[in-house]
């Protein structure tokens, strides 16, 4: 039920902007997921960048429309140089682990998109411990690790002539 909830304030968010009535869309979005879900929710759409953070006894979920790299990224996770669609970070203590995902499109071919990640990881200390392609859809998959509690994974696909590389980055706390 709280992912439904999730699901209808977001939808909540895309449909009242249209509308104009930017404040009042997030005060609604907050109330109805604060009553549903129990969880102090913050919606922030005032600006070009649409923030919607819930915190709960598990911690703090942060999901931006921001296209630059969140603060807690880490330096020594490398990522592609291309155009961030997409950047999102959650801190979960409770649940012993914090996670950023960022969503990077690109022109360069998805063979150069791997070596770089490769070639990176590997000279930054990190282990790739696994590679593999769907055969259906054609993703290319790597996962690396680092110590016993960091592991990036990258899936890089193409779609409509674009590259796209989902780069999911957890740091486990336990």
């Amino acid at each position: 039920m709280k992912y439904f909830s999730c699901f209808l304030a977001l939808l909540l968010l895309v449909v009242l902007p249209g509308c104009g009535f930017k404040k009042t869309e997030d005060q609604l979005a907050e109330a109805y997921l604060e009553q549903t879900t129990g969880m102090d929710v913050n919606v922030d759409s005032s600006s070009d960048v649409t923030t919607f953070s819930m915190k709960g006894d598990d911690g703090q979920t942060t999901l931006s429309s921001s296209t630059e790299l969140p603060p807690e990224y880490p330096d020594d996770v490398p990522y592609y140089q291309g155009t961030i669609i997409n950047a999102q970070y959650s801190n979960l203590p409770e649940l012993s682990f914090s996670t950023c995902m960022l969503v990077i499109e690109t022109e360069d071919q998805p063979q150069e998109v791997l070596n770089f990640y490769k070639q990176n990881f590997s000279s930054l200390g990190w282990s790739q411990i696994f590679e593999m392609t769907d055969p259906e859809t054609g993703v290319q998959t790597l996962l690396f690790t680092k110590g016993e509690d960091q592991q990036v994974t990258v899936a890089v696909e193409v779609k409509e002539g674009i590259t796209s590389i989902t780069h999911s980055f957890v740091v486990y706390t336990y």
